[in-house]
């Protein structure tokens, strides 16, 4: 285990990140904060152009999974862990692990004080963030650049040693926090959109929140089991993109996160055949909300397949309440003055992926109504090719 005093911590954010080399004495969050002076940039696209990333990858005798990328544009460092461990991961009436341990995971770990990774990452004016889907729970920070050591030391503490701290205490005050979440927000639609869309047993029946029932039944060795059975290094990869020295942040990663046990995890066995619906299926959903709101989900190919990008691009293009205001949903619905919001979702799954639209109308206009104005969208999209600076504006939305 590590041997660390965080006291000392605070320090390695006053480093500049050039001078920073692997110490052959045991380490300590000191030794956390260093960096380099900045090589030369490498090869970019132009704006517009295709894209052209130098990427380096290696994988740590543990199974870590590294990814690099060198961008000196600008002074900062994004970086990224994902593990395959996602709401398929859990199995019918265990559900929400993957979500709850979205939250748990910033509550402290071995050597980092509970609210300590929050406040370290907003000393540097940095922000952190995580996010629960179908097939992976990612966790992402940014940070300037000279903070890279500070992020790494914190990302592999809790990768390594997260169990060291976890008490039952932790697990109810979370639980907790991840019920609230769930009963005050907008997932019941969704979960009884998915449970028309997908068979009873199927593991993306479920939403990725997980439901209130299964929280509360969950013991604390289910959390604690549910982590030992997805939360390896070898199950994971880490994506680490910006400025600093390819060789320089090797040396960091290696440095923290190879002293980070190797352990068994239980191999993705996850499988389900897409689901397929042999005609259209309504379901009516009676409750205390605001506005009457309509969710239409359409089953698409899987992660990677045919169709599958072009779905990614068609959600830009049809936009919504978040989205571009010269997206077609926008200036129909939006501006129309037709609902008081719209959104359109596309999620990408490896089991088969799923397009979403959702949308309440104003008073004075009809569900079906706006539904109607969708359909004719749809309708235009499937008899007409879009426009060029469609296509160009959705394609340098996901190039940036």
């Amino acid at each position: 285990m590590k041997i660390i005093a965080k006291s000392l911590l605070l320090a390695a954010l006053l480093l500049p990140a050039a001078a920073w080399s692997a110490p052959e004495s045991s380490k300590t969050p000191d030794q956390a904060g260093a960096a380099g002076q900045a090589s030369a940039n490498p090869a970019r696209a132009e704006s517009g152009g295709p894209i052209n990333l130098d990427i380096t990858e290696f994988d740590l005798p543990n199974g870590l999974h590294v990814i690099l990328s060198e961008d000196h544009r600008v002074p900062v460092i994004d970086t990224n862990i994902m593990y395959n461990a996602g709401s398929a991961d859990e199995t019918k009436g265990r559900t929400g692990f993957a979500h709850l341990f979205e939250h748990l995971m910033f509550g402290g770990s071995a050597h980092v004080g509970k609210g300590q990774f929050e406040k370290l990452m907003f000393s540097v004016h940095g922000s952190c963030n995580a996010g629960t889907q179908e097939d992976y729970t990612e966790y992402f920070n940014t940070v300037p650049s000279n903070a890279l050591p500070m992020v790494l030391f914190l990302e592999s503490d809790r990768m390594g040693y997260y169990l060291d701290s976890l008490r039952p205490g932790i697990v109810d005050e979370q639980r907790d926090v991840v019920k609230n979440e769930i009963q005050e927000g907008s997932t019941k639609g969704l979960q009884n959109a998915r449970a028309a869309l997908y068979p009873s047993d199927h593991p993306y029946s479920w939403t990725p929140s997980g439901s209130v029932e299964d929280l509360t039944a969950a013991r604390y060795e289910d959390v604690v089991n549910f982590y030992k059975a997805n939360y390896a290094p070898g199950n994971a990869s880490l994506a680490v993109v910006g400025d600093f020295d390819t060789a320089e942040a090797k040396k960091m990663i290696e440095h923290w996160f190879s002293d980070v046990p190797q352990r068994q995890w239980r191999p993705l066995d996850v499988c389900a055949a897409p689901a397929e619906l042999n005609g259209v299926v309504k379901k009516t959903v009676t409750d205390e909300v605001p506005s009457e709101q309509r969710i239409l989900m359409w089953s698409a190919p899987a992660k990677y397949q045919d169709g599958d990008a072009a779905l990614e691009m068609l959600v830009y293009m049809l936009g919504g309440s978040f989205g571009p205001k010269n997206s077609r949903l926008y200036k129909r619905l939006i501006d129309g003055q037709y609902v008081s919001r719209v959104y359109t979702l596309y999620s990408s799954c490896k089991l088969g992926s799923y397009f979403c639209i959702r949308f309440s109308p104003k008073p004075g206009h009809t569900l079906d109504e706006v539904q109607s104005i969708i359909d004719e969208e749809l309708e235009r999209v499937a008899q007409e090719p879009p426009a060029q600076k469609e296509v160009d504006l959705s394609c340098n939305y996901f190039k940036n």
